[in-house]
């Protein structure tokens, strides 16, 4: 699939979350991995969290080789022990805080009629579960230290906001984590803690290219879903994320923001191509 990269100008954001902490869970590749790349770029120490330990330990030795402050966990987020036992050495090893958590740890389990108990436990294991896990085992390193908010962002996606075919349990899971995000701002903005989500369109990632591959029909036919006429790319969910983050968002919480290309916002009528045309049909 060809790459179109976007031109982010990162410069000016170098040193925003120095002497910062952030956690990044599914950090290993896709999304996770641009969020803690972005993290770093921008100052913070990062940890991540991720099943692929192979994929975490290159990232690590790639990240730390260059010179940032980076280290990997190998954690599956809906192990409530292992979460909890990640985030006491995080925070030990950084002077007991975390500033900031990024849930991206996600199952891409795409079932309906067929779905059995267990494809259900699983996905929602790790992606509802699994965010209630790693913010409750942060919890007690991310509270105010009285300068500035800190914050958490949950990763969900345009497939809470829309049916999909055959999609019951990856929608009902990311449709789940609006509600989480809502009640964890509720819940935690008395102790400094900002959450919000954010919803991405089609990204192109691992686990969008072991679906679509170099298969450049199924390809165009994900760019015209959007009204930019283009998939996204793991880069632009990452600035977003970061930015909801930092200082910049400090009025911004329980909110979701989506980041989609102008998926969600655009219907039937793609670029004019479903109907007639109006304009040239109305009389003045």
């Amino acid at each position: 699939m060809e790459r179109r990269q976007p031109i982010l100008d990162q410069s000016h954001t170098k040193d925003r979350f120095k002497g910062r902490v952030a956690v990044v869970t599914g950090g290993a590749s896709g999304i996770g991995k641009e969020c803690v790349k972005r993290f770093l770029n921008d100052g913070a120490s990062v940890a991540f969290l991720d099943t692929n330990q192979e994929a975490g330990k290159l990232l690590e030795a790639e990240l730390k080789a260059a010179g940032f402050d980076a280290i990997f966990y190998h954690v599956d987020v809906s192990d409530r022990d292992a979460c909890f036992g990640a985030a006491k050495d995080i925070a030990g090893k950084h002077g007991g805080c975390i500033h900031a958590v990024v849930n991206c740890a996600a199952s891409f389990l795409f079932k309906g009629l067929d779905a059995s108990m267990s494809d259900w436990g699983k996905i929602m294991g790790v992606n509802v579960a699994g965010s209630s896990n790693v913010v409750q085992a942060c919890y007690p390193f991310l509270k105010n230290d009285g300068r500035e908010t800190r914050a958490i962002v949950n990763i969900a996606s345009i497939s809470a906001h829309c049916s999909q075919k055959h999609r019951w349990t990856y929608n009902s899971s990311k449709g789940a984590i609006l509600q989480l995000t809502k009640c964890m701002a509720l819940d935690l903005i008395k102790d400094g803690i900002r959450v919000n989500s954010v919803s991405p369109g089609n990204i192109y990632t691992p686990a969008l290219y072991a679906v679509v591959g170099n298969d450049e029909t199924q390809r165009a036919w994900l760019d015209s879903t959007h009204m930019m006429n283009r998939i996204g790319e793991s880069s632009e969910i990452a600035a977003a994320v970061v930015f909801l983050c930092s200082r910049d968002a400090s009025f911004i919480t329980g909110a979701d923001l989506s980041v989609d290309g102008g998926y969600t916002a655009m219907g039937p009528e793609r670029h004019g191509q479903d109907g007639p045309n109006f304009t040239a049909a109305v009389p003045e």
